[in-house]
């Protein structure tokens, strides 16, 4: 047994359910918000990298409730960054980039990330299970992360920010929190 869920009204997205007995609206809102909420975190990423070039990456994560990316500022942003990063967000949607998989070798990863600057995410890579590592790619952004994701950013809605800061390994880290609008 399958079904359609739906991400948005342009695109649609098999599910499996099998013989779980799990409820189909139940799976479906769990998996648009999941999907979606991943795609969200490479595009937060990609907004906030275009608009300061020099944070590095540490990671991010997404649950049914939202989305989340945790950045090494040089200096901590202004609270209103939030509305110029949803704008930006807005800008990267509407361009309609797909998300390209791309499976490379922890090694070939490792240098990847070292060479955009990115030494959280090499350390990553270098840290990673396995032979190979997953890296997505929208526009000419690349981030080191699983999958699945949308098929491109116009199957992606608008969302709303808030920025916090957060201690981890004795750095002070911002936290940008995003849920849907």
């Amino acid at each position: 047994m399958s079904t359609h869920v739906s991400i948005n009204p342009n695109t649609t997205v098999r599910v499996s359910l099998g013989d779980s007995g799990v409820e189909r609206s139940t799976v479906s809102a769990v998996y648009d918000r999941v999907i979606c909420h991943r795609s969200m975190v490479l595009v937060l990423a990609q907004a906030v990298k275009g608009i300061f070039p020099t944070v590095k990456l540490v990671e991010g994560g997404c649950d049914e409730d939202g989305f989340w990316y945790d950045f090494d500022f040089l200096t901590r942003p202004r609270a209103e960054a939030a509305k110029r990063i949803e704008w930006e967000i807005d800008e990267i949607l509407h361009a309609d980039l797909p998300f390209t998989r791309h499976c490379y070798a922890r090694k070939r990863a490792f240098n990847m990330m070292e060479r955009f600057g990115e030494t959280y995410k090499a350390q990553l890579a270098k840290d990673a299970d396995g032979d190979s590592v997953t890296l997505y790619e929208v526009g000419d952004f690349w981030d080191l992360t699983d999958g699945p994701m949308v098929p491109s950013t116009a199957c992606l809605s608008p969302c709303s920010l808030h920025l916090s800061k957060l201690q981890r390994d004795g750095k002070t880290l911002v936290r940008v929190y995003g849920q849907d609008r």
